[in-house]
This record gives C-alpha cells, sequence and structure tokens, in this order.
C-alpha cells in the first residue's frame, strides 16, 4: 500500500471514530465527508438544534497533499496531529495548515 492510501485509510477510520463518539443533541447529526479522488476529509455536524438555529459545524478538515496531511480545521477537543502520530504519520508528514506560512517553521511540524 502507497503512503497516500495508507493516509486515507488512518485519516477516514480516525474521523469515523470521532464522529461516532457520543451522541449529538437532538435534531443534530454527524457527517464523515470523504473525497478520496481529491483527498478532502471532513467531519461535520449539522441540522437544526431544537427546530430553530441551523447548526453547520466543521469539527474536523483534513487533506492529504502531496504525501503530507494537512489539518486545516480542528473545531473538536481532539489533538489531532498527536493521534495521527500515534497512528504511525510522521511528523514531518504533518502540515499545521491552519497557521500561517511563516510560523510553522515554528511548530516542529512540516512546513508544507
Amino acid at each position: 500500500m502507497d503512503k497516500v492510501s495508507k493516509y486515507q485509510n488512518i485519516i477516514v477510520e480516525y474521523l469515523t471514530e470521532w464522529a461516532n463518539f457520543g451522541t449529538p443533541p437532538p435534531g443534530l447529526e454527524h457527517q464523515v465527508i470523504v473525497d478520496r479522488e481529491n483527498n478532502h476529509f471532513q467531519w461535520v455536524t449539522t441540522g437544526w438544534l431544537q427546530n430553530k438555529e441551523f447548526v453547520y459545524i466543521i469539527e474536523l478538515h483534513l487533506d492529504i497533499k502531496g504525501q503530507k496531511i494537512w489539518i486545516w480545521q480542528n473545531n473538536s477537543d481532539a489533538m489531532v496531529a498527536d493521534d495521527l502520530m500515534e497512528r504511525g504519520v510522521s511528523k514531518s508528514d504533518i502540515v499545521l495548515a491552519f497557521h500561517a506560512p511563516q510560523d510553522r517553521a515554528l511548530t516542529g511540524f512540516a512546513v508544507a
């Protein structure tokens, strides 16, 4: 299995575990959105809270660019980079994309 396929599987399994952890409030649902062809992966929470307030939250958004995992968004309690490393992803293959490009070198993770 090549690195990209391995990373795709790790991400899908990871997002699915988080999406299945706990039960969302009534009217909301967790969805895992997977686009393996373009390497885009999200866990979102969506629906109507008490039939009054529309909710659409991107809980986690990860992409694979080249041979690296880019973490774009984390609105969860997950320690995504640490969790990915525990699953076999090298620290040098993780980009904390939510940091400005000039600041990424300070994170200890990949710059791009």
